[in-house]
């Protein structure tokens, strides 16, 4: 995930000071990319984390709000290439997914007024300067959608029904891609890893 790392870190950084720079949210808790993973509890019953660099971030009412993002899934479109490339252009596209966990009473907001903020407040382009690996043409983000439900969102999530301690917070899921085209011969395992 060494790729998409510092355009995740710029995209909370951007929504940080643009759209969403409000005092609940300067004090809210910012994750980068985290992984989804299952465990079960002294009861027998299946509990679901979600994981930074190894630290537990699943969202709970510490904070005002707790933000993480997910990679589910890479494709490899068809690159156009450039002239005098010798077609050794490379793209491939991160379907990716923020999930902000919310106390409503704290930011004042309703969940669509927060994914409509969210999704304008994403950046379009992350500079090469701010990715800083060699033969990187372009980079591009899109948001592609929300989903508002809090119970689908964690159900999605989670893949368990929703639990009623949650029953007055806002979950929302925004889903957006990172797009990258690059030199092939440009990039190395060192550069992803």
């Amino acid at each position: 995930m060494k790729l998409i790392k510092p355009i995740v870190d710029y995209i909370n950084s951007t929504l940080q000071t643009g759209k969403l720079n409000g005092y609940h949210w300067q004090s809210a808790k910012w994750f980068g990319v985290c992984s989804v993973s299952a465990g079960v509890d002294e009861d027998g019953k299946v509990e679901y984390f979600v994981h930074y660099n190894g630290q537990d971030v699943t969202p709970d009412d510490t904070y005002p709000a707790t933000v993480y993002h997910r990679c589910l899934g890479v494709q490899f479109p068809a690159a156009g290439g450039y002239f005098g490339d010798g077609n050794q252009t490379v793209r491939v596209r991160y379907n990716m997914r923020s999930v902000v966990f919310a106390d409503p009473e704290k930011i004042k907001m309703e969940p669509c007024d927060l994914a409509f903020l969210f999704c304008a407040g994403f950046p379009s382009e992350v500079k090469r300067t701010v990715l800083n690996l060699n033969g990187v043409y372009k980079c591009t983000i899109t948001a592609t959608g929300a989903e508002v439900e809090t119970e689908k969102v964690f159900k999605g999530e989670f893949g368990v029904a929703y639990t009623a301690n949650l029953s007055q917070s806002i979950l929302i899921a925004v889903n957006y891609g990172i797009e990258i085209e690059a030199d092939r011969t440009c990039l190395s395992c060192q550069d992803c890893n």
